[in-house]
């Protein structure tokens, strides 16, 4: 009978599996939630290469330790794409990644003016480079006027949105509400990025209403109305 020397029965935890660790027969190491023994000498080769290692004690398959190393900040953790571990990941994209409003509660006459008239303004911290921008806005009115006046709106400097807005014949007083949408570009930086919404007329003097923001001044039946303008960063 062949005689067995117990002594020689031994193996070698290495910890964790390193890409650039060179290991021996018989070392063992842990990845992605399993124990896995050296065949031979091997540097490189995963843990899941059957012609380096054997499993040693499977795991959950993919649940890691806190010996691990961390992805990078904000990535996430997902199934690879060969359904085989986890991994970590940047996030995918298609979320929101900010929203703020601004509001006007407070009555502006507008006058007659052939330049740039502006309307509402503020700051909007972005938080990506070179996301889409979803503005959304609702201006209340009073009393509109003749001629046509054009929409601009102005991010970080820069003129983004310049179109045809109103195109109104004289009438009663009245009270209306403006609302739209549109999508704009970014900017290229992060950080803290002013705005400008206003109108300007079609190459002559005249005003898209009277009054921007009507109260009781104007129509006894109205309270002190409200422009509302939303910014929502997407990444997508």
């Amino acid at each position: 009978m062949a005689t067995i020397d117990i002594g020689k029965l031994t193996f070698t935890h290495k910890g964790d599996y390193a890409g650039g660790t060179a290991y021996v027969a018989n070392d063992v190491v842990y990845y992605n939630g399993s124990a896995y023994i050296a065949k031979t000498s091997t540097t490189g080769n995963l843990p899941t290469s059957t012609a380096h290692w054997n499993t040693f004690a499977s795991g959950s398959g993919g649940i890691w330790n806190a010996g691990l190393s961390l992805g990078s900040a904000n990535q996430v953790v997902a199934v690879n794409s060969g359904a085989s571990a986890l991994e970590f990941q940047n996030p995918a994209s298609g979320k929101t990644l900010a929203f703020q409003t601004y509001k006007q509660t407070s009555r502006v006459g507008l006058t007659s003016s052939s330049s740039e008239q502006s309307l509402l303004s503020g700051a909007f911290t972005q938080a990506k480079a070179n996301s889409k921008l979803l503005v959304k806005f609702s201006f209340p009115f009073y009393q509109e006027e003749s001629g046509s006046s054009r929409t601009y709106f102005t991010y970080d400097s820069t003129k983004t949105f310049d179109n045809w807005s109103w195109n109104y014949a004289s009438r009663s007083a009245n009270t209306f509400t403006w609302t739209g949408h549109f999508v704009i570009n970014g900017a290229s930086s992060t950080g803290s990025k002013n705005w400008v919404i206003g109108w300007h007329s079609a190459g002559s003097n005249s005003r898209p209403a009277q009054v921007f923001c009507p109260n009781s001044s104007d129509d006894a039946r109205n309270g002190q109305t409200e422009a509302v303008l939303s910014i929502i960063e997407l990444d997508f």
